[in-house]
C-alpha cells in the first residue's frame, strides 16, 4: 500500500467530535448574539460543519442571507459530499485545503509544495473540482503586467 496524506491523518474520538461540535454551536451563538437564529439551524450548522470554522460561518451566511432552513443545508452539505465522495483522491485533498484555506491559485507556491505538484498538475486538479461545480474561478490582476491570475474559491454551499 502507497501511503498518502489520508493514511496520516489521525480520526478525531467520538467524543472529541461531540465537544468540537459544541464548542462550535457556542461559537456561532456568539457570532449571531442579537440576531433571531433558530436554535435547531445553529445545531445543525454545527454538525454539517464537522469542526470547520469557515464551512460553518459560510453555512450560517448562507442560511442568514440566503433564507434557507437547516433542511435546506442539510441536503444540500450531502449533495457536496456525494460528489467530493466521487472525486479522485488528489482533487479530495485540494477540496478539503480549500475549504481550510478559502481560496487558492494553481501558483501559489505554498500549495504546490504542501502537495508536491507541479502547476499544471495542480490546473489539472482545480479543473476537475471546477468542473464538479465545487469550485468557481475568478481571475485576479497582479502588481505586474501580464496575464491576471486565476483564483478558485468554494462554491457556494446551498447554490451546489
Amino acid at each position: 500500500m502507497r501511503w498518502s496524506r489520508e493514511h496520516a491523518r489521525v480520526k478525531p474520538t467520538v467524543d472529541a467530535r461531540v465537544a468540537a461540535r459544541r464548542r462550535q454551536e457556542h461559537q456561532l451563538h456568539a457570532r449571531v448574539e442579537g440576531e433571531s437564529v433558530d436554535e435547531e439551524l445553529l445545531r445543525e450548522v454545527a454538525q454539517l460543519a464537522d469542526g470547520n470554522p469557515r464551512r460553518a460561518l459560510a453555512l450560517v451566511r448562507e442560511a442568514l442571507l440566503g433564507g434557507v432552513d437547516a433542511d435546506d443545508l442539510a441536503a444540500s452539505r450531502a449533495r457536496i459530499v456525494e460528489r467530493v465522495e466521487n472525486l479522485s483522491p488528489s482533487a479530495r485533498m485540494l477540496y478539503e485545503e480549500l475549504e481550510a484555506r478559502g481560496q487558492a491559485s494553481a501558483s501559489d507556491e505554498d500549495l504546490l509544495q504542501r502537495f508536491s505538484w507541479s502547476r499544471q498538475r495542480a490546473r489539472r486538479v482545480f479543473d476537475e473540482l471546477e468542473r464538479a461545480a465545487l469550485v468557481v474561478a475568478t481571475n485576479e490582476r497582479g502588481q505586474r503586467p501580464g496575464r491576471p491570475r486565476k483564483v478558485y474559491h468554494l462554491a457556494d454551499a446551498v447554490a451546489a
